[in-house]
């Protein structure tokens, strides 16, 4: 998931403005870049109003909340993490490291929701979805 959400603004804001055949990268013509060289591009994106990202990607990084780490054990491997979990019948993350990631899913789909609004250009409803989303 988290790494779907990074593909799809990088395809936006830094792939899609270098005229690259987004459809190339789609279909595996062409490889992504890894996911940290990924966020390391749209960290240095700064659009012509001078509007940048400031940190929403940076985020992801084992140097912030780790949250790439975090979901990989789940996402990844042959569930080596569950299987612990419940033969020690103890989490290794504390309430809030799961709160932290719980509230990062519930982000990403959110803001990922509101970039396909942004992309099919239906920019009065993604106002109106914004206002809901800051009550």
């Amino acid at each position: 998931m988290l790494e779907l959400y990074v593909k799809s603004y990088y395809l936006e804001f830094i792939e899609r403005k270098n005229n690259t055949s987004i459809l190339d990268l789609l279909e595996n013509k062409k490889k992504f870049p890894n996911f940290f060289e990924m966020v390391k591009k749209l960290e240095e994106y700064t659009d012509i109003s001078g509007a940048t990202f400031d940190g929403v990607f940076k985020q992801f990084t084992k140097s912030e909340l780790a949250s790439y780490e975090k979901f990989s054990l789940f996402s990844h491997g042959k569930g080596e993490y569950l299987k612990a979990s419940f033969i020690h019948n103890k989490l290794s993350y504390t309430e809030q490291q799961l709160l932290d990631v719980i509230q990062t899913a519930k982000g990403l789909f959110e803001t990922l929701s509101l970039l396909l609004f942004y992309v099919q250009g239906f920019h009065d409803e993604l106002k109106d979805i914004i206002s809901e989303l800051q009550k």
